[in-house]
């Protein structure tokens, strides 16, 4: 994944979906009044209290970018309109799920599951591989590539990192609902589950995908 390639996604598909759920959340007049409010703002840079080295890593590079706009909402949700952390978060996850859900199915193409269950457990380990360092935002190990299911385990994840950094630790599990929109779509016959993330304090995110009976 490339910069570009986040700005293009962002024209085309995530922010018009993004713009979509606010309008329904909030109503024309109450999203007028915080896209004024996030002309300036999107001026500033919300990172600009983490310590670093002169260099920030390409990954970590990349996830500020979709971890931004995140950022910026927040922060118009509280000053433009005065909503609260409550509120401000069924807005979001609302937002992200939605937007997050896009950018899976635009980075992800389908796994037929007639051509998954021919590969050998070499290959649908490099076909999972492939699939995940499309994913910069974490460091991953893959758990198993059996017939029925790919699962792996998800030891960091910058957008944990860098929302307890930034002080704002109820924007992490945000990310996660993406995931949860994209697999609990009926039209989706691949299904996802979980017992614990990062976000939510888990030890790790335990990622097991199957395909629906």
């Amino acid at each position: 994944m490339t910069r570009g390639g986040l700005i293009w996604f962002d024209l085309t598909r995530g922010t018009p979906t993004a713009l979509r759920a606010l309008r329904r959340r909030l109503g024309t007049l109450r999203l007028l009044r915080l896209l004024l409010g996030l002309a300036w703002r999107s001026l500033l840079d919300p990172f600009r209290g983490l310590s670093r080295d002169p260099t920030v890593s390409p990954n970590e590079r990349l996830t500020r970018h979709q971890l931004k706009g995140v950022l910026l909402l927040d922060d118009g949700l509280r000053g433009s309109l005065g909503l609260d952390q409550d509120a401000r978060v069924e807005i979001l996850r609302d937002v992200v799920g939605r937007s997050g859900s896009r950018f899976l199915a635009w980075t992800l193409p389908p796994i037929d599951r007639a051509r998954w269950e021919g590969l050998t457990d070499d290959e649908r380990r490099d076909l999972a591989a492939g699939l995940m360092k499309e994913f910069f935002n974490m460091e991953a190990r893959i758990v198993e590539t059996s017939k029925d299911a790919l699962a792996f385990e998800v030891d960091r994840c910058l957008f944990v990192s860098l929302c307890h950094e930034l002080d704002r630790p109820y924007l992490a599990p945000l990310f996660c609902e993406a995931d949860s929109v994209r697999f609990d779509d009926p039209a989706v016959p691949i299904a996802l589950a979980r017992s614990q993330t990062l976000a939510r304090g888990g030890t790790c995110c335990d990622f097991r995908f199957s395909f629906e009976v």
